[in-house]
């Protein structure tokens, strides 16, 4: 028989007591220490500062819950681990015993590595903890009354990301709902090396959301097809070898918006841009490509897809970045799948 002691009583330390108890039966004491008597569901926490969730709705006693699975719960605060006696010593001066032991108490929040961070001594909300969460529910209603520019985002050493991303989107959610997104400039900040790392090196798809090769513009595409006409690749490619062009620049700086897309266009003609397009229609018509019915040529990178929403035009700073190649792209409809087919690369621009 062997003794597991874990310590916190968090999202980790209650996933780790269950596990161990499901894997080695009911034959070995566990016991889980925590210094709150609550499991608080952290995940939920920027639910919680919207209002979204109440207290209630994302809290359970830890004892119970745990006690159901034949695991007990002390609500203590561990204060030093004595590795070499498998002890821990509580700061009410208990000695617990352990064969094994798993420590979870998450991270330690330091909010005093950035001057003016935090919500007790800073000037800033967080969501790291469910009493945080709760204060900035109350800071939110107030920021409601008179409502105006709000920052979101998470600083450098944040170990999670994730959170801040998820608050700006059920901010921009909530305020749209309370018909007050008009007045509410928002702005988010983050240490990442670029949107979607999420200090993981990108979850997913994220890592590709606004990397290099994703900023693109259409420049032909074809019909919808169940399946690839024989010999259509080939003759795509033999289209694309045809093309010559140089590196150019392309600055995206006007948003526009129907009801149905989110898109940045360019204020003014690329002529380089128009000129590539140009020549590669010519290069399809040559292989006896048609282009799919009823498209035309229009510069824009799609950002997102809505529904019923009012119109958008404005001129945006917008971003710049050069265009050094083309590719041949398959898509799959419905699939969110795009395979490069082939790759033709610019020459380098010429410098005057």
């Amino acid at each position: 028989m062997a003794k597991i002691l874990v310590l916190g009583a968090g999202l980790g330390g209650m996933a780790a007591a269950y596990e161990i108890r499901a894997a080695l039966g009911k034959d070995h004491p566990i016991t889980v220490v925590g210094d709150s008597p609550q499991f608080n569901f952290t995940p939920s926490n920027p639910w919680l500062a919207i209002g979204w969730r109440k207290p209630a709705d994302i809290r359970i006693d830890a004892a119970p819950a745990l006690a159901r699975h034949a695991i007990d719960f002390i609500h203590a605060t561990a204060e030093k681990v004595l590795p070499t006696e498998n002890k821990v010593r509580l700061v009410d001066g208990r000695i617990l015993d352990y064969d094994f032991l798993v420590i979870t108490t998450g991270p330690r929040l330091a909010f005093d590595e950035v001057p003016g961070l935090g919500p007790t001594t800073g000037f800033t909300q967080s969501g790291c903890a469910g009493a945080h969460a709760e204060s900035a529910w109350q800071a939110y209603q107030e920021f409601l009354k008179n409502p105006g520019p709000i920052v979101v985002g998470a600083v450098q050493g944040a170990s999670c990301y994730g959170p801040a991303y998820e608050f700006a989107m059920i901010l921009d959610a909530d305020l749209r709902k309370r018909k007050l997104r008009d007045r509410v400039p928002m702005t988010y900040v983050t240490a990442e090396p670029y949107i979607g790392h999420m200090g993981l090196g990108g979850v997913g798809d994220s890592k590709g959301l606004l990397e290099p090769d994703r900023l693109h513009v259409t420049l032909a595409i074809t019909a919808d097809m169940p399946t690839v006409p024989s010999g259509l690749i080939d003759a795509l490619q033999r289209a694309g070898a045809a093309v010559r062009a140089e590196a150019f620049d392309v600055l995206l700086d006007h948003l526009s918006g129907g009801s149905g897309t989110v898109a940045l266009r360019p204020a003014r003609v690329i002529r380089p841009l128009q000129a590539l397009q140009a020549q590669i229609a010519a290069a399809m018509t040559q292989e006896r490509i048609a282009v799919r019915a009823g498209w035309r040529f229009s510069p824009h990178l799609t950002l997102c897809y809505r529904k019923g929403a009012g119109p958008i035009d404005k001129a945006v700073t917008g971003f710049r970045w050069q265009a050094t190649d083309f590719v041949l792209i398959h898509s799959f409809v419905g699939w969110h799948r795009h395979d490069i087919l082939a790759r033709w690369t610019h020459k380098p621009a010429r410098v005057s």
